[in-house]
């Protein structure tokens, strides 16, 4: 016969019944990823400043306020027209090279 304990080590004496057992619920049992918090919640919209915009190839660079990273953007991704020095608001999505900034607006 083989006894496992709280731990998880197998031995062959049986556990020792004087130890006061600790019950638990089978509803307090979380399987896989817990549930986020309300406070975990990221928003999609950034803000930032047009660093650099090309009209006549209809691109540029869209530099974050927070982490002062650029972003590409090109002039399909826009809600209304920009140019350099714009303060706008934009949300990222994963592009052949990398992050681009898309539903660009102003603010």
């Amino acid at each position: 016969m083989a006894y496992v304990d709280e731990y998880g080590n197998v031995s062959d004496t049986p556990p020792d019944a004087t130890i006061k057992k600790v019950v638990i619920k089978v509803e307090d049992i979380e399987l896989g990823v817990p549930k986020r918090e309300k406070e975990d919640e990221v928003s999609p919209i950034r803000n930032g400043k047009v660093e650099f915009f090309n009209d006549e190839k209809g691109f540029g660079f869209i530099k974050e306020n927070e982490t002062s990273e650029k972003f590409f953007v090109h002039v399909s991704s826009l809600t209304e027209e920009i140019v350099e020095g714009n303060a706008v608001s934009f949300e990222l999505e994963q592009g052949l090279k990398g992050l681009n900034a898309v539903r660009v607006k102003k603010t």
